[in-house]
């Protein structure tokens, strides 16, 4: 774990472990426990009895225990046969075909930490509210995840303004966007990505939103939001300015020392 995992008890929990056959055939009901728990420590969930197995899978379910996860721990789950040397086998994961899996339930997700508008770029810059049409500025926001950087897989930038010829949807930023890969956050890891934002002639308010999400299924997610405003820059008013020959006189590029201007 890169961050504090919690876990509650009570909580849904399954195992599902795909298997290669070395000696022997699976039964139909194996006599076969699982027990999932901290590397060494405390036990989140005991999945004993006889596991469903169906296409080469077994897969236990349960509740788990009030166990939180430290930084820096592992999940690990063992599993235990009884079925004695009739029936010898391996377990098969890390691929598409073969994805075994421990669902744990948890409140620690992935999170957006920060988000802000910046008048210049990583690292430089200070925080801003508003600014003037046409400028460029720097939509940063930080996210984290109690299993590290790597397992944040999305983020997209929605910036909604007055009517919707100058907004942005759905843009997605990826890691060519993030300015600082390992952003210091306590104990977790995460991303700061960074938008160049060329702000558009459309005057008034805008809400600036990001969505992030974790693991290869983008259904965890975590959001936030901020306010920007964009003003015409004041240019003065148009004037002319000449000079005369004496009060109201005629227009004049040269004076004597005794004329009056």
């Amino acid at each position: 774990m890169a961050g504090q995992l919690i876990i509650p008890a009570g909580g849904g929990t399954s195992v599902e472990a795909f298997y290669n056959e070395v000696i022997g055939t699976m039964p139909t009901s194996p006599d076969i426990d699982a027990v999932v728990r901290v590397q060494g420590g405390a036990t989140i969930a005991s999945l004993t009895g006889t596991p469903a197995n169906a296409g080469g899978k077994l897969t236990w379910t349960g509740t788990t225990n009030a166990v939180t996860v430290a930084a820096g721990e592992q999940v690990e789950v063992e599993f235990t046969t009884n079925e004695g040397g009739a029936v010898v086998f391996t377990i098969e994961y890390d691929s598409e075909t073969k994805p075994s899996k421990i669902d744990l339930p948890t409140t620690t997700v992935i999170e957006v930490d920060s988000l802000g508008v910046y008048d210049a770029a990583y690292p430089g810059g200070t925080a801003i509210g508003n600014t003037t049409n046409g400028q460029t500025v720097y939509v940063r926001t930080t996210v984290s995840d109690p299993f590290g950087s790597y397992d944040i897989t999305a983020l997209t930038v929605d910036i909604d303004g007055p009517g919707t010829v100058c907004d942005i949807t759905g843009l997605a930023l990826t890691d060519s966007d993030v300015v600082d890969p390992d952003p210091i956050l306590g104990t977790e890891a995460g991303k700061t990505y960074e938008y160049a934002w060329t702000t558009t002639t459309c005057e008034g308010a805008y809400n600036i939103s990001v969505a992030a999400a974790e693991g290869s299924e983008g259904t965890i997610t975590d959001q936030d939001s901020t306010a920007f405003s964009l003003t015409q820059e004041d240019l003065g008013t148009p004037c002319l300015l000449d000079f005369t020959s004496g009060n109201n006189g005629p227009s004049t590029t040269s004076y004597l020392s005794t004329d009056d201007i």
